[in-house]
């Protein structure tokens, strides 16, 4: 195990002024690897999250002023969430603050469409075939107006190549590429409910379970620590991995089915309870090779432990 007064990942001392903060932001980093990757893959960049990130920062300053029983002006926003002041006037006056506190519109967060989205938008708007052909025809061809895939591109953007952009596409599966020509798909259009409830459904678990060992990390010895705990091991073969995915299955539906039994009658007695409260209880299981992102501080293979933070 580490020592408590070093840096897990670098070994740096962490009662050093200003190692607390450099701490955090490092193993936060390794939060937001798979974080970021999901964005990536949904064809959200690094200007649209920072922007929306600004948003996050203001409204837990706020609520960090309001636990320290401090008032939540401009300039004690600016200061603690490290925001510009006019950022803060601006988002204050679109009501950010509110708007992050409820669940409904953190789901419709604003994303400045990317240039790929942009693409799309207009291949629907100005109503051009849903195939197209990569580039414009050779001059002289007897369509006067050529439409292409290249041509719309440069319509978007000048500043990325018509390429990349059929690139990203692919990608997003939003287009398919056959015989120089590009086929936009039509179910890349449609809401996807299902994708609509997992991400809901993924951000609520997350958040809730980070929300639990955050507080862990920062509560003293005497308070309540929520339950977070995990079995890990390393050094399997696939096949163990397989065994032990089930087994975790097999346990789940039972914690599932004793929990479930206990909430319900206790839900009801306390339909009137104030102020009322909330319960999450999850399990999760993972499974990777040991080389790829992520993995745990430890190098050491063929080992088996109990994570406890």
């Amino acid at each position: 195990m580490p020592s408590k007064t070093t840096s897990p990942a670098t070994g740096a001392p962490i009662d050093a002024p200003g190692a607390a903060p450099a701490l955090a932001l490092e193993h936060a980093m390794v939060v937001m690897q798979p974080l970021v990757r999901w964005l990536l893959r949904s064809g959200v960049g690094f200007g649209a999250t920072t922007d929306a990130l600004k948003a996050v920062f203001l409204q837990e300053a706020a609520r960090e002023l309001e636990r320290r029983g401090q008032k939540a002006s401009g300039s004690g926003l600016s200061v603690m969430s490290g925001l510009h002041r006019k950022d803060v006037r601006l988002l204050l006056e679109q009501g950010a603050p509110q708007a992050m506190a409820s669940r409904s519109a953190q789901a419709d967060a604003r994303v400045k469409p990317s240039a790929a989205s942009r693409l799309v938008t207009q291949w629907l708007a100005q109503r051009w075939p849903r195939r197209l052909p990569i580039s414009n025809p050779q001059p002289g061809a007897a369509e006067p107006t050529p439409r292409s895939f290249e041509r719309l591109a440069r319509q978007v953007s000048t500043d990325v190549h018509p390429r990349a952009l059929l690139t990203e596409l692919e990608r997003l599966g939003l287009v398919v590429v056959e015989d120089n020509t590009v086929q936009l798909q039509k179910s890349a259009f449609v809401p996807d409910s299902q994708q609509t409830a997992a991400a809901q459904c993924m951000s609520s678990h997350v958040a809730d379970h980070l929300s639990a060992a955050v507080h862990n990390l920062q509560s003293e010895n005497t308070e309540h620590k929520f339950l977070e705990r995990s079995v890990f091991a390393d050094g399997l073969s696939a096949e163990s991995v397989t065994v032990l995915h089930d087994e975790a299955l097999r346990l789940w539906e039972q914690v599932f089915s004793v929990m479930v039994a206990l909430a319900t009658p206790l839900c009801e007695q306390d339909a009137q309870a104030t102020p009322p409260q909330r319960f999450r209880i999850g399990m999760y299981c993972y499974s990777t090779r040991a080389d790829t992102p992520n993995p745990p501080v430890s190098n050491d293979t063929g080992t088996l432990q109990e994570v406890t933070p």
